[in-house]
């Protein structure tokens, strides 16, 4: 297996991602993922959200959201709520449980959901789900993991956890592109994968 890097952007600027939302309303589909600082690394009685990782599929870039410098509300309210964008999100409860909740979010596909739904006459070799998983499948792209355990919390984050939080929003847009062609037909609107 091959390691990975793709090239990021970090926001530290409400007025920076301001002009990425107004971008991103002309996309069809965006690949998002979350990382959390955990309550017990803030002193803190709950968890919050640390990075936005977001990718279009078309840009040279992800761009990495730095949530404790920058105000994510507007992204919650005008792109995750947008029908017309499909939200992309590996194992989406859980990172909706920070952009808004599940009963606003619009055109949201599961990527965990939709590999489970593929079919067993074309899993082939597929065993697993995780994104991990899912990345050697699909892409030969071997997912380094120990940086998801990492304390999130902390300023400055180090390249390492910026590379490890860019690559995921990427191999989710990627792995999905890959799946569309296994899922049973009658799936392909994904209405039902939607979360």
């Amino acid at each position: 297996m091959r390691r990975y890097q793709v090239p990021f952007v970090v926001i530290t600027e409400t007025s920076e991602l301001a002009h990425l939302i107004e971008r991103w309303q002309q996309r069809q589909v965006l690949a998002i993922d979350t990382e959390t600082a955990h309550a017990h690394q803030l002193s803190a009685k709950k968890s919050r959200i640390s990075l936005l990782q977001v990718w279009d599929g078309q840009s040279e870039v992800v761009w990495v959201i730095d949530c404790f410098l920058v105000d994510i509300r507007p992204f919650v309210e005008i792109t995750m709520r947008n029908w017309e964008i499909v939200k992309l999100i590996h194992n989406a409860p859980y990172d909706l449980a920070y952009l808004g909740g599940a009963a606003q979010a619009r055109s949201v596909v599961c990527t965990l959901q939709m590999a489970r739904s593929i079919p067993a006459q074309r899993r082939g070799n597929l065993e697993r789900n995780s994104l991990k998983a899912l990345s050697q499948h699909f892409l030969g792209i071997d997912l380094e993991k120990h940086y998801q355990a990492s304390n999130w919390a902390i300023r400055p984050l180090s390249q390492g956890q910026l590379a490890y939080a860019a690559l995921d929003p990427w191999v989710t847009y990627r792995v999905w592109e890959q799946m569309r062609e296994l899922v049973e037909p009658e799936d392909e609107d994904f209405e039902e994968l939607l979360v």
